[in-house]
């Protein structure tokens, strides 16, 4: 019975629902909830901790940019989230190494979602997954 709950009608337009879901536009959505995430991380930093830190972002239409900035040092840790044909990529910005690449699928809910390795992800656990490093070092 839960199945029915699910399921889209016999005339579920796929193709154009498939052809909303690109790439772009879940690297769009991804833009504003990491700015959303900054925000609270921000918050969520005491003005008591044994050194001032901030988060901040940096874009541009393929990349987005998620740094520490540390008045005592040149650089601190970052994420980057690089548009790169039909996936994001998602690297370690101080070393370039690849932490893991994202995938966009239409699920058989209908849904558009990201894959990592085949796997479906919500966005809030692959902005987990890129930023709890450098959000909640020691």
């Amino acid at each position: 019975m839960s199945d029915n709950i699910n399921r889209k009608p016999a005339n579920f337009d796929w193709v154009a629902e498939r052809g909303g879901c690109s790439v772009r536009q879940m690297f769009e959505q991804l833009r504003l909830v990491i700015a959303q995430d900054v925000e609270a991380i921000n918050k969520h930093i005491r003005p008591m901790d044994e050194r001032p830190r901030s988060f901040k972002i940096a874009e541009d239409k393929k990349t987005i940019k998620v740094y520490e900035d540390d008045p005592h040092f040149d650089s601190g840790p970052s994420v980057l989230f690089l548009l790169k044909g039909n996936v994001i990529k998602v690297k370690d910005g101080e070393t370039g190494q690849s932490l893991f690449e994202l995938s966009i699928t239409l699920n058989d809910a209908g849904e558009c979602r990201f894959t990592i390795g085949g796997e479906e992800r919500d966005s809030w656990q692959v902005r987990r997954k890129a930023l709890e490093g450098i959000f909640f070092r020691s």
